[in-house]
C-alpha cells in the first residue's frame, strides 16, 4: 500500500511539473554586457580593445575595468549596456586613467552607461561622458534603475544634444533605491536635471558636485525621508519654470558643506519637511523668494 501511495505521488508531481508554464525551467539570461558596441563577456578574454585603451570583463566579480578607452560606439544607442542578467545584480567599474565616453562623428550616443540593476563606480580614474541624440530620444550619463554609487573617481558627464526632449546627467529610479557618492568629483553640463533619484535617499560624503545649465539640480523624492550631503561642495546654478537648485520631499541635512546655489524661478533649496544646515557650513544661496524653503524646522 505504501510503495502505491509513493507512485501515485511521483506521477502526480510530474504531472504537476508537466502542466506549469516553461519559463519556469527557463535558463537564465545570458551575462551580456555590452562595451563600444562589443558583447564583452563573449569576447576572447573578456577584452574589448576601445581606442588605445582595453575595457577588461572579470566574470567571477562581475566587474569591468576601462583602462584609458574611448567608446564611441554605442549599442542600442548605449556605450555601455548591461543585459537582463544584470537586472538583480550590481555591475562595477573600475576607472583606471583618464577614459572617454563619446559618440563617433555623425552618429548618436543616447546614454554614457545603462544597466537595470545596480550600478557601482570606483577607481582612481577618470571619465568623460557625452552624449548627443538628434531625434526625440531621452538623453542620460549615467542611467542606473536599481541604485548608483560612485566613490573616489573623477567624471565629467555633457549633453551636446541640439534640442533637449528630457534629460539626466544621472537617473536612479527603482523605488528605495539610491545615490551615494564618496570621495568624488563629479561635473555635468546640459542635462534638464542633473541627479534624478525620485524614490530613494541620496548620500554625498566628501565630494564636489558642479551643475551647470539645468532646470533642476540634485532632485530627491517623497519615498525615503535620508537626503544628506556632509563635508562637500555643491555649485548648482538653475533656471527655467519651477526651477531648484537642491530637492526634496522629506527632510534636507546639510553637514560641514559649502553650497553656491541660485534659481532665477523658485527656491535655491526646497524642502517638503525639515531643512537642517549644521557644523559651520556655508550656504551662498539665490532664488526667487524665498531662497531657502522647508516646511517644518
Amino acid at each position: 500500500m505504501k510503495k502505491r501511495n509513493v507512485l501515485v505521488f511521483v506521477l502526480s508531481l510530474l504531472l504537476m511539473m508537466g502542466m506549469l508554464p516553461a519559463t519556469v525551467f527557463a535558463d537564465p539570461p545570458p551575462a551580456a554586457l555590452w562595451v563600444n558596441g562589443v558583447d564583452i563577456t563573449a569576447a576572447p578574454a573578456n577584452t574589448v580593445t576601445c581606442g588605445e585603451g582595453t575595457a577588461v570583463y572579470d566574470p567571477a566579480t562581475e566587474t569591468l575595468t576601462l583602462n584609458n578607452v574611448t567608446i564611441d560606439t554605442g549599442y542600442s544607442g548605449n556605450g555601455i549596456a548591461a543585459g537582463d542578467y544584470f537586472n538583480d545584480r550590481e555591475l562595477a567599474v573600475v576607472l583606471v586613467g583618464s577614459n572617454v565616453i563619446a559618440p563617433a562623428a555623425a552618429t548618436e550616443m543616447n546614454r554614457g552607461i545603462y544597466t537595470f540593476g545596480e550600478l557601482a563606480i570606483s577607481g582612481e580614474g577618470s571619465i568623460t561622458i557625452t552624449t548627443k541624440t538628434l531625434d526625440t530620444d531621452y538623453t542620460c550619463g549615467i542611467y542606473a534603475w536599481g541604485g548608483c554609487s560612485i566613490s573616489d573617481a573623477t567624471i565629467s558627464m555633457t549633453d551636446e544634444s541640439p534640442v533637449d526632449y528630457g534629460s539626466d546627467g544621472i537617473d536612479v529610479n527603482m523605488v528605495g533605491s539610491y545615490f551615494l557618492c564618496e570621495d568624488a568629483t563629479i561635473q555635468m553640463s546640459g542635462y534638464s536635471i542633473g541627479i534624478n533619484v525620485p524614490t530613494g535617499h541620496i548620500n554625498i560624503d566628501n565630494s564636489g558636485i558642479e551643475i551647470i545649465g539645468a532646470t533642476r539640480g540634485v532632485n530627491g523624492g517623497t519615498e525615503i525621508d535620508d537626503f544628506e550631503i556632509k563635508d562637500s561642495e555643491i555649485d548648482c546654478s538653475v533656471s527655467g519654470e519651477n526651477a531648484v537648485a537642491v530637492a526634496n520631499g522629506c527632510d534636507i541635512l546639510i553637514d560641514h558643506s559649502k553650497l553656491t546655489l541660485s534659481s532665477t524661478s523658485s527656491n535655491a533649496i526646497f524642502s517638503d519637511a525639515a531643512l537642517s544646515i549644521k557644523n559651520g557650513s556655508e550656504i551662498d544661496a539665490t532664488g526667487y523668494y524665498p531662497a531657502l524653503y522647508g516646511t517644518s524646522t
